[in-house]
């Protein structure tokens, strides 16, 4: 007699900032198409900011695959998104080419927290 365990794995997502329930990155509200918030159980997930929500609090490390910037947010003197904590992004590229992807013609990300890139096996990673 044996037992055999399987485990599903968590996968990555794409987790789009609404900012719906305030500023903080663990508040599952915030984020939609996520089924949590991005970093979650240390999975590494892809973030979206597409122009609301112009202020994010880092209250928790986490590590992410990606950042995708698809909004105009400009507003607040014109400064885009603000990532504020005393917590830690960790960028891993995880399965992407680039860790920042910019796909709009402004683009203002501001980092008042720790960020770390960590590419696994050398790997070059690029910013759009």
């Amino acid at each position: 007699m044996f037992l055999l365990t399987l485990t599903a794995g968590l996968s990555q997502n794409t987790c789009r900032w609404q900012g719906a329930d305030g500023a903080n990155w663990n508040d599952p509200d915030n984020w939609a198409d996520c089924g949590g918030y991005p970093g979650e159980g240390g999975v590494e997930d892809t973030v979206q900011l597409n122009g609301t929500g112009l202020n994010i609090t880092l209250n928790e490390d986490v590590s992410l695959a990606q950042i995708v910037y698809r909004g105009s947010a400009q507003g607040a003197g014109d400064g885009g998104y603000v990532i504020t904590g005393n917590n830690t992004i960790t960028l891993t590229g995880s399965g992407k080419s680039n860790v920042f992807n910019s796909q709009r013609g402004y683009a203002k990300l501001t980092f008042n927290c720790n960020v770390t890139f960590d590419f696994a096996n050398n790997g070059t990673k690029v910013f759009m």
